[in-house]
């Protein structure tokens, strides 16, 4: 693959190759290669690495909780509060897959309320420095969500964006997003939750968003000056950082099988990361059969966090870390065995 990131050193801007650790993979294929120095991992698990650099750039600090807490508030919620919430949520890990928390609606009510001020405390456009690890979609798969944690460390023991499609379909959405507002609420510096008009840059290099690019995105201005709260229209830059999906069959803009945005080619993604001098598209949206899935020469890639999918699917989820030098990890959550019901689909 050809291209090249900046690295500062002592000053002075350099230009170096993108290079792949572990071997050479083709686009569409799974990476089964085993990286060293990964985290405590489940035993269904796999991982591969893919290395976008060496900037040596610092991240938001990682500390134990209770230094956490000396440094960081909750917001407008009792600590003693929010705590016995993320306790009663995060304890049933050791239960039964599946078993319910019971939350009363104003704890709910005020998660909402306390949660929503942070969330519009910060920019449109999170502008964000690694280490840090991405998630795709959970849909409400509660359990799947706490293993994914157990995986790669729960907050703020490691830092975490997630793409967005965090409810519908699995059968405890509730728990899914309390959590992880929760989370929000006692670790604001530490974890990351994706929105309707919320993207974010990873050291200037990797553009994470939901869904994907849009012919009318021209500079980054555009997603920092979108209003909040805000609809959903039709057609339209928001729309499209929602909804479109990549096409490797397509050059340019194509017509989207959802009835809603566009599907885009590998050019426009080209075209996109050299006019920003970035190095990665990161984004989520669709089912993909090993958690994760390259695109145009590995300037794109998606993930999906919800292995199992409804309990219909045979797909895997997949975590990605980027470290301080910008090498990129994939953390597997093999799915269950069981046989699927259902051809994999990659539209949700």
């Amino acid at each position: 693959m050809s291209g090249g990131i900046r690295t500062s050193v002592k000053g002075h801007l350099i230009r170096q190759r993108v290079t792949f650790a572990l071997g050479t993979v083709h686009e569409h294929e799974n990476e089964n290669f085993t990286a060293p120095k990964d985290p405590p991992s489940l035993p269904e698990t796999t991982t591969a690495s893919t290395s976008y650099g060496y900037s040596k750039i610092p991240c938001s600090p990682m500390m134990n909780s209770a230094e956490k807490e000396t440094s960081q508030g909750q917001g407008g919620m009792d600590p003693a509060v929010l705590d016995d919430i993320i306790r009663r949520l995060t304890e049933v890990r050791l239960a039964r897959p599946g078993t319910q928390v019971k939350l009363s609606e104003s704890e709910i009510t005020q998660l909402c309320i306390v949660s929503r001020e942070i969330f519009l405390q910060q920019p449109n456009l999170l502008e964000l420095e690694a280490p840090i690890k991405i998630c795709g979609n959970i849909h409400g798969q509660y359990s799947d969500l706490l293993r994914l944690f157990e995986y790669g460390g729960f907050p703020p023991s490691a830092n975490y964006l997630f793409l967005g499609g965090y409810v519908d379909y699995g059968k405890q959405s509730l728990e899914t997003i309390c959590l992880l507002l929760a989370y929000k609420i006692k670790f604001p510096e530490n974890i990351f939750l994706l929105r309707g008009s919320h993207e974010s840059l990873i050291d200037d290099k990797i553009f994470c968003l939901h869904g994907g690019l849009s012919p009318d995105l021209t500079n980054f201005d555009q997603i920092r000056n979108l209003p909040r709260p805000t609809d959903i229209p039709d057609i339209g830059l928001l729309t499209d950082l929602l909804w479109s999906d990549p096409d490797r069959d397509v050059k340019g803009w194509g017509m989207n099988d959802r009835g809603v945005s566009y599907t885009v080619g590998p050019d426009k993604v080209t075209e996109f990361l050299e006019k920003h001098d970035l190095d990665l598209i990161c984004r989520a949206q669709q089912v993909v059969e090993d958690g994760y899935e390259f695109f145009a020469n590995r300037q794109l890639v998606t993930i999906f966090s919800a292995p199992n999918y409804c309990g219909e699917f045979d797909n895997a989820g997949a975590i990605m870390g980027v470290d301080e030098n910008l090498l990129c990890s994939f953390q597997i959550l093999k799915p269950a065995e069981k046989k699927p019901k259902f051809m994999m689909s990659t539209k949700i």
